[in-house]
């Protein structure tokens, strides 16, 4: 606090009070409690029973040992007394109580004799302390403390005095200058910052540990009703950072921030504040390595009240990309695969809807980087992943980028994203090779064919012209391409092209391969005439055989090959046939399933009267008209045998009911059921709730088959906070037996997270 000079009052009476002429006159109650503080805190001594001489002159021994004090030496100087007493005074005793100190000024520079001699029992003046505490906070220059000139100005200025006279004052007026008033400019200078910097002389002794800071709020010198912490730092993204305080901060200097790799103190991340607010600040840094712990070093933050912080520290872990995870149609995650490409993962699946462009932006630091007139969207393969493609610019490394979604895109669900709202996701630019379509792999499946692998989905139309390509032997003689067939089952997922040549290959031979011209899926990326080379050498393929048939339930076979088979004919019905060992008679399954994403399995979903029962021998058999993967016939029906233990009857259950987005419910069973259009009436399912006690019943308006074990509905106005109970009349399984609905298969919709 700062010290208010008491003028002299004059009583009408005639009686006049004694007018106070010193510059730090101040009452008497008021300086004994400044003193006591100073000496609670250690600066200053009396005789123990509150008496600290305040009105007696001030000596030079006093000063120097008041200045080692405020400097937080004294324990140093205690420690070392015995080498520190030893001056060059003749006037100064090893034994006398002030040598050491007088020792350790004159080491450091701080005060100085005359004549050989200290002047143990001369006062010092005004001028003379008031540089020493100066010095103490560091000004040093001529243009702040030049003798007989500006001494008294820098004090004003600073603080330490506040006495309007001391603006124009160059010398001292030959006053003895009292201990007093040495106590009262050394409160002041406790609270008072260090030249330069943004930290008060009393916090630097804190920091230092040469005071605790309980004693100096006990003191009543330090005035921090809390103590300020870094509660929380938190990685928003690969070049951001939140810091949460504990406390309100007033201000704080990104140069005192420090942030570095906790097991590599010489890495050091660039630190930039981008906000303040509250208890909180928003730093940005360089790129953040992944999983990677960071240590924070915050100093000298200053609060509402004005106290300045020492050492602040806390760690965080650099950010890891999170996928969202979410029943609701949400962006899941973006992933940049390209310089200009990146990918957009949904937590629900999408459909066509996603290809317009107009609900798509791109931000670069808060600023509209690309809207859907520049950018190309399109499947990227998967059933919820999108690719967004930037035409004509790159993603610049260690960019922050925020993709921003529109609420009118429509996911496979039906539901609109962020249920309406939208929904945007950040990332962090890298610097990456541009996107381009290539060809992985060339694969010889058979004396006749290849198969080429590309790392990107094929546009069809390309694809499927045997005029797109051009195969030569080594002599570079040509070989007609017969036909070109895209891929687009569960292994290539539209990736992979099969050529059949008219000629057979030479195992022994070398061959070249001419790709005119190629696109893929988006017309963004092409191949243009280039030429790779491949060895005509193959293997005798393998023959197709069953590798094992296993019996999930009664009404449910799984049947595994040792190599893939071709999807269509795999997928055929008439392709397989169930015999029972007792009759002979060969059953038809209801329906079949592939179970790998190689093609290896299937499995068949059985007819009710054709179940299995226990105890029971029966057969597979595989008819000759099914194909492997490269296309060969099997020509000859294979069979395998299976004796049934026990035969599980597996029920049809409803596992979950969830609302997914507004007026939007998914329902997920544990068992596969039929798309066909018995399943998708309205009027067959049904949710019940209660409405001021009343009970009620509404149909869906619409039905979304999505799935073999997923329907979505829609309904009108639902309300969240009512309780609703889904229920169905009648489900047609995979294999197309009907189940009735019954009470025990209703179940309570719950919402989705």
């Amino acid at each position: 606090m700062y010290i208010r000079k008491i003028a002299a009052v004059v009583i009408s009476v005639g009686i006049i009070l004694s007018s106070v002429t010193a510059a730090f006159a101040q009452d008497i109650s008021d300086l004994q409690m400044t003193a006591d503080k100073l000496n609670k805190i250690g600066v200053i001594a009396g005789d123990g029973n509150g008496n600290y001489n305040l009105s007696g002159s001030l000596k030079r021994t006093e000063a120097a040992t008041f200045i080692t004090k405020l400097m937080g030496k004294d324990t140093y100087v205690n420690e070392n007394k015995d080498s520190l007493a030893n001056t060059v005074f003749s006037d100064v005793k090893k034994t006398d109580w002030f040598a050491p100190y007088v020792g350790f000024c004159y080491i450091n520079d701080i005060i100085d004799g005359y004549d050989g001699k200290f002047g143990t029992k001369d006062n010092l003046t005004e001028q003379a302390f008031l540089v020493m505490i100066l010095k103490l906070l560091k000004y040093t220059g001529a243009e702040d403390i030049k003798w007989n000139d500006n001494v008294f100005y820098t004090a004003y200025e600073v603080g330490l005095v506040t006495d309007q006279l001391y603006l124009t004052k160059k010398r001292d007026d030959g006053s003895a200058y009292t201990r007093g008033q040495a106590a009262t400019v050394m409160y002041r200078a406790l609270n008072t910052k260090l030249k330069g910097q943004n930290i008060t002389l009393l916090q630097s002794l804190i920091e230092s540990g040469a005071i605790k800071r309980d004693v100096a709020i006990s003191a009543g010198i330090l005035v921090d009703t809390v103590e300020t912490k870094i509660q929380e730092i938190s990685s928003v993204n690969g070049r951001k950072i939140i810091v949460k305080f504990n406390e309100t901060i007033n201000s704080i200097d990104e140069n005192n921030i420090r942030i570095y790799e906790e097991d590599n103190v010489n890495n050091n991340l660039a630190v930039s504040i981008k906000s303040h607010s509250g208890t909180q600040i928003e730093i940005e840094t360089n790129t953040q390595l992944p999983n990677k712990v960071y240590k924070v070093e915050i100093v000298n933050v200053e609060d509402l009240e004005g106290n300045i912080s020492g050492k602040l520290t806390g760690t965080f872990t650099g950010y890891t990309l999170v996928a969202v995870e979410s029943d609701l149609f949400k962006i899941s995650k973006v992933e940049q695969i390209g310089s200009n490409e990146i990918y957009t993962y949904f937590t629900q699946p999408i459909n066509e809807n996603v290809e317009f462009a107009p609900y798509y932006e791109i931000y670069q630091n808060g600023e509209l980087y690309a809207d859907g007139d520049y950018l190309t969207i399109s499947f990227a393969g998967e059933k919820n992943v999108a690719s967004i493609i930037s035409k004509g610019k790159s993603f610049s490394a260690n960019k922050e980028y925020t993709l921003k979604i529109s609420g009118k895109l429509v996911g496979a669900y039906g539901t609109y994203l962020g249920d309406g709202d939208g929904d945007s996701f950040s990332f962090i630019g890298k610097d990456m090779l541009a996107s381009s379509l290539t060809l992985e792999k060339i694969t010889v499946l058979n004396g006749k064919s290849i198969q080429l692998d590309f790392n990107r989905q094929i546009h069809y139309l390309r694809a499927e012209q045997v005029y797109s390509y051009s195969v030569t032997n080594s002599k570079k003689h040509p070989i007609e391409v017969e036909k070109a067939e895209l891929i687009s089952d569960r292994v290539s997922n539209g990736k992979s092209v099969v050529l059949t040549l008219k000629t057979a290959f030479d195992v022994k031979e070398t061959y070249n391969i001419m790709i005119n011209c190629i696109q893929d899926s988006t017309k963004q990326f092409a191949i243009e005439e280039t030429q790779y080379t491949f060895s005509g050498y193959y293997t005798m393929p393998e023959k197709l055989a069953i590798k094992s048939v296993k019996v999930i339930d009664s009404g449910t076979v799984s049947v595994t090959f040792n190599k893939p088979i071709d999807y269509n004919t795999g997928s055929s019905i008439f392709n397989y046939q169930i015999r029972n060992m007792s009759d002979k008679i060969g059953r038809t399954p209801g329906k079949v399933k592939f179970t790998s994403a190689d093609q290896t399995s299937v499995q068949l979903f059985l007819k009710k009267d054709d179940y299995l029962v226990d105890n029971t021998p029966f057969e597979i058999e595989v008819l000759g008209s099914m194909k492997d993967y490269s296309g060969a016939n099997l020509g000859n029906p294979i069979t395998q045998s299976v004796f049934v233990s026990k035969a599980i009857d597996t029920e049809l259950k409803i596992i979950d009911a969830k609302i997914v987005g507004k007026d939007t419910v998914k329902v997920t069973f544990n068992r596969e059921i039929s798309n066909e259009l018995a399943n998708l009436k309205p009027q067959n399912y049904g949710i019940e709730y209660y409405e001021n006690g009343k009970l009620y019943k509404k149909v869906p308006i619409a039905i979304t088959y999505f799935d073999d074990k997923t329907l979505v509905f829609r309904f009108d106005n639902m309300i969240l906070s009512n309780e609703y109970v889904f229920s169905y009349g009648v489900i047609m399984d995979y294999a197309g037996n009907i189940i009735t609905g019954r009470d025990k298969d209703k179940v309570i919709i719950t919402q989705g997270e």
